[in-house]
């Protein structure tokens, strides 16, 4: 299982406004997948982190989702995946420094 994070991480790490997690982490909840508790330490919020059936599905989804990426980069040679993985790893990270000014 992964760290607890609170819904502003998550929704930081995913870029979108945390008010648009509510709905998805109450399905996810719902299907037991992941689990919501209070904050020790703030009672306001809460912690989110998956659940061990949440983590098996992450661990059965990560290799379709390579073989997706794959297939799709498989018009590129192999020096030309690695350029493109550089320049949009560039990308995201001027859009991280850019969201904590």
């Amino acid at each position: 299982m992964g760290h607890p994070s609170s819904r502003r991480q998550l929704a930081d790490a995913l870029d979108i406004d945390k008010s648009h997690l509510v709905g998805p982490i109450d399905q996810l909840e719902a299907r037991a997948l992941l689990s919501r508790i209070r904050n020790p330490s703030d009672r306001r919020r809460n912690q989110i982190t998956l659940t061990p059936a949440g983590q098996a599905l992450v661990d059965e989804l990560r290799p379709v989702a390579r073989r997706s990426q794959q297939g799709f980069l498989e018009a590129l040679s192999a020096a030309e995946q690695r350029t493109l993985i550089e320049l949009l790893q560039r990308v995201l990270a001027a859009n991280d420094a850019a969201r904590l000014t």
